[in-house]
């Protein structure tokens, strides 16, 4: 399955007659604002082809057509949204699971909801001076998660959850308070399905005892 958006297009009108050898015609123009940036995972792929055509008024005549591919690097500016900014909070349940221990009920806050790549996600768990012990005493660990999701149609689609960052606080439960992870220099979401139907990509913070 293919979708295929024009971007931008320009077209010249008259005939004119051009001479053998080499022509140049400078041309410039804007991208959008919100464009997804090029990227590809497993079947799914956003690329983006700069195509010229030459057209004949003869019919004997061949019409030249050449593409080549454009890369769109990733941009993103958080300042634009404003409810990234807000705090986030967290609560993990008291309960027990088949292939994880229970160290009891704590929360995780992290300053913010939205981060650019190359910047450090500052998080705090609040607990129980029982439960700190419990998650440093089973070496547990904090990762940063990506979710990326590529559909196919309305039903069909296929997901991968990847480790990013992890850091292991250790066995001293005072290391357990406050913890800190580095996104990636390239990282980057791609959530909103306005911006793209294909491919989003999400991430999340996971804190495990094991």
């Amino acid at each position: 399955m293919a979708l295929e958006s024009p971007v931008h297009s320009i077209t010249t009108t008259g005939e004119t007659s051009l001479p053998p050898g080499q022509h140049q015609l400078p041309f410039s123009f804007p991208l959008p604002e919100r464009l997804p940036h090029t990227m590809k995972y497993h079947e799914a792929k956003v690329v983006f082809l700069l195509k010229a055509r030459l057209k004949s008024s003869s019919m004997w005549s061949w019409d030249g057509a050449q593409e080549v591919k454009l890369r769109i690097l990733p941009q993103r500016d958080l300042s634009q949204c404003f409810d990234l900014a807000a705090p986030l909070k967290m609560l993990r349940e008291d309960k027990w699971t088949m292939w994880n221990g229970n160290p009891g009920e704590f929360s995780v806050t992290v300053a913010k909801q939205g981060y650019v790549a190359g910047e450090t996600i500052d998080l705090w768990i609040d607990a129980s001076d029982g439960v700190y012990t419990e998650l440093a005493q089973l070496d547990g660990h904090v990762k940063l998660k990506r979710l990326v999701v590529a559909r196919e149609g309305k039903k069909n689609y296929n997901e991968e959850r990847t480790s990013i960052a992890t850091v292991k606080p250790g066995k001293a439960a005072s290391a357990w308070h406050r913890i800190q992870l580095t996104v990636p220099e390239d990282e980057i979401t791609m959530d909103d399905l306005a911006l793209c139907r294909i491919i989003s990509v999400t991430y999340y913070v996971k804190v495990k005892a094991l």
